[in-house]
């Protein structure tokens, strides 16, 4: 008659925690607070408000320390290009 079948899927390799949110989400909280300077606490309450979901103010704030992180190194390089210009053409407006 009817047979019992049991279904077993493998974690993607970047998952580490219980809860771990994908690239796509990280990439939507670093828009959010650096493009749009939205707060933690309001990238919060919209995850709230549009899936239901809350997230953690130090989920945000470590997805943009590891970007920073990571880019260190291209801004290390770029200032070093800057200070071997003979001229930087910059400006002092905010």
């Amino acid at each position: 008659m009817w047979s019992t079948k049991c279904n077993v899927g493998q974690f993607p390799a970047q998952i580490k925690a219980p809860v771990s949110y994908g690239s796509g989400v990280q990439a939507l909280v670093r828009l959010l607070h650096v493009k749009c300077q939205l707060s933690y606490q309001n990238i919060r309450e919209l995850f709230d408000d549009l899936f239901g979901q809350p997230i953690n103010g130090a989920t945000l704030q470590q997805s943009v320390k590891n970007t920073y992180d990571k880019l260190e190194p291209v801004e290390q390089h770029i200032k070093d290009k800057l200070l071997l210009s003979p001229v930087l053409h910059t400006d002092e407006t905010g």
